[in-house]
């Protein structure tokens, strides 16, 4: 049976949990359409592009830090020659 929507603070108190259980609950009798799928090889794509942005972040700090000490240590010779 559908249930009644939630207000925004009932559903913002809910756990991951509760609203995968709902969503199950709900998708048994719930019909969909093909942009349905659509929407979650979008959101999967997306996913990929966050995770591999989070990937050239760390690195780009890395490369920083390594950057950083190297300037330092050229600074310290230049400064002791």
């Amino acid at each position: 049976m559908p249930s009644k929507a939630l207000s925004l603070r009932e559903l913002r108190s809910l756990s991951d949990d509760e609203i995968v259980k709902r969503y199950d609950e709900q998708a048994k009798t719930t019909a969909v359409g093909t942009g349905y799928f659509e929407d979650e090889l979008n959101r999967r794509f997306q996913e990929r592009q966050t995770n591999a942005m989070l990937r050239l972040t760390k690195w780009i700090g890395c490369m920083t830090f390594v950057v950083t000490v190297a300037t330092l240590v050229n600074v310290i010779l230049a400064a002791i020659s």
